[in-house]
């Protein structure tokens, strides 16, 4: 049997049995809360006369009466009293069974099924007396010895209460709240920073704030007079952090990672902040991430910081002194993103024989310069419809265990990946013609034996059964096969056929990477490209073996 169709592991089955559990009980003490929950309405007769008017106005009456008094019924204090009594339960039993070493990873999954349950209350989940139930819930779920939150805008129903909860969290070193495009127009800007902002008093031992977008100065300004143990701080899309947060990010001493892209921290600020920071004892930065590199920052990054070992830019100008980059001595990650015709030759010849992770995103690239100059790259992730390359042979890439590739480029696809004999983790999005007249190929000359995880999917929608097949087949080691594009009745096929098959329609939005913010220092709005990317092509309904 194939280890993606094997039986999971007994760790995910208890995982997921408490979760279950956990979530069956948060869905009883809201049905107990309010007999009136369900109203049962007398059937309609037909007997009488085929439009019983005077019975329907009467059915209709009495339904919007009781739906009217469920709406507005608060919770009463007998039933506040009796969830409050079992959620205090619940916790202690938590409190007493979890062993420390799986706090983080039972937290998250108790949390995961409880917003997944909710959602099959609908409209009820909205009612005030039903949040009070949930905030009882997600309090008693926190376990005080949590030491991650890794929250998402897709927890529309408890990411609040989370949020408030969290301040109690003494032991809490890591919180991220990443943007998803997908909920970006749906979030509480003001509410969200408040509360987050008002948590930051007693965090005193965060040591990562990931909070994207909605970040603001005033949130700056208390999370670095509170958090001075912080290690990484990305506020990445954050238009609302401007010049005005560099003053108190330099009160940070033991900052290894920053990620300042798409903020409105100017260039002269970001210099500032650059040789601000290397004023302290011990020059730790070790992560840099911004949108348009300057020379002047490029500068001072390499003068006082040639340790640097992750480096990350949205735009890098023809104009800019590329011969500083051989300062950076052990650079070991690098992310560059162009939508022009710069093909950074030049920086792979300074940087590429210290580079173990390298992701390129833009309209073309020169594959040949990348292999050439890159001997050690471990991860690979190229984003271009068109994969440049010369006539002469390319060396096998022995080191690579990590491919993603998004490409028009069947060809150029076809050629790289016959030359990753080691790969164990592949992502690949390419158009319908690879599938059908390249894959064959590939395996011939390469045979994905180590190949342990795969997600494939269609540029153009339409993924054939045949290509998960014949992938499947040859892949002995496969783990895990996620699939992503094709109409509903493919993926639904697919999913029969290989019960162990995942899939997931939102890798769309990761691979193709047509997402652009626009509107700086304004409200942030989605490019269209991102809405065809991600409604025009994958399928409105997920299906997911567990």
């Amino acid at each position: 049997m194939p280890p993606y169709n094997s039986p999971i592991r007994l760790e995910k089955l208890s995982l997921q049995r408490m979760g279950k559990y956990v979530a069956d009980l948060s869905v009883q003490l809201v049905t107990s809360a309010h007999p009136s929950n369900t109203p049962d309405f007398a059937p309609v007769s037909s007997t009488t006369s085929l439009f019983p008017a005077k019975q329907l106005r009467k059915h209709l009456k009495d339904m919007l009466h009781s739906m009217a008094s469920y709406r507005h019924t608060s919770i009463s204090s007998k039933s506040l009293q009796r969830t409050k009594n079992v959620c205090r339960h619940l916790h202690d039993m938590l409190l007493n069974m979890v062993p420390y070493y799986m706090v983080n990873a039972v937290t998250l999954e108790l949390l995961r099924q409880l917003e997944e349950r909710l959602e099959d209350l609908h409209e009820l989940a909205e009612q005030q007396w039903c949040k009070t139930i949930i905030h009882e819930v997600v309090k008693a779920i926190l376990h005080p010895e949590l030491t991650e939150i890794p929250a998402t805008w897709k927890w529309k129903h408890i990411v609040d209460f989370v949020i408030i909860e969290m301040g109690h969290l003494g032991n809490l070193k890591i919180f991220k709240l990443p943007v998803n495009v997908e909920f970006i127009e749906k979030a509480r800007t003001e509410s969200m920073d408040f509360a987050i902002t008002k948590q930051l008093h007693s965090m005193v031992n965060l040591q990562k704030f990931v909070f994207h977008h909605y970040c603001t100065d005033d949130t700056m300004r208390v999370l670095c007079d509170n958090c001075g143990l912080l290690r990484c701080l990305d506020i990445y899309l954050s238009n609302n952090v401007t010049d005005s947060s560099v003053k108190h990010i330099l009160k940070l001493k033991y900052l290894e990672e920053l990620d300042v892209t798409e903020t409105d921290i100017s260039y002269e600020g970001r210099v500032t902040l650059l040789n601000g920071l290397s004023q302290h004892n011990v020059k730790l930065l070790r992560s840099y991430r911004c949108y348009s590199v300057t020379s002047s920052e490029l500068c001072a990054l390499s003068s006082e910081y040639p340790e640097l070992k992750e480096f990350s830019a949205s735009l890098i100008s023809s104009d800019l002194p590329i011969r500083e980059f051989r300062k950076f001595r052990n650079l070991e990650v690098c992310d560059i993103y162009s939508y022009g015709e710069f093909l950074y030759c030049d920086i792979f010849k300074y940087i590429g024989r210290t580079l173990v992770r390298l992701l390129f995103s833009g309209p073309s690239v020169n594959i040949t310069e990348i292999i050439k100059n890159c001997p050690s790259l471990k991860s690979l992730t190229i984003k271009a419809d068109h994969l440049r390359m010369s006539s002469e042979p390319l060396p096998e890439l022995l080191s690579l265990q990590h491919l993603t590739l998004r490409t028009r480029d069947s060809a150029g696809a076809t050629v790289l990946l016959s030359q990753c004999h080691n790969l164990t983790f592949l992502q690949l999005c390419a158009v319908q013609l690879f599938f059908f007249t390249c894959l064959d190929d590939v395996m011939m000359k390469n045979k994905l034996r180590s190949l342990q995880s795969l997600s494939i999917g269609s540029l153009n929608g339409n993924l054939p059964p045949e290509a998960v097949t014949l992938i499947t087949q040859h892949c002995s080691q496969l783990a895990t096969c996620k699939v992503f594009g094709g109409q509903d009745a493919e993926l639904r096929g697919l999913y029969q056929e290989y019960p162990g098959v995942q899939v997931e329609p939102e890798l769309w939005v990761q691979l193709a990477d047509n997402v652009g913010f626009a509107n700086k220092g304004r409200k942030t709005e989605i490019v269209k490209t991102c809405v065809n990317y991600m409604y025009e092509f994958r399928s409105p309904n997920s299906f997911e073996y567990n």
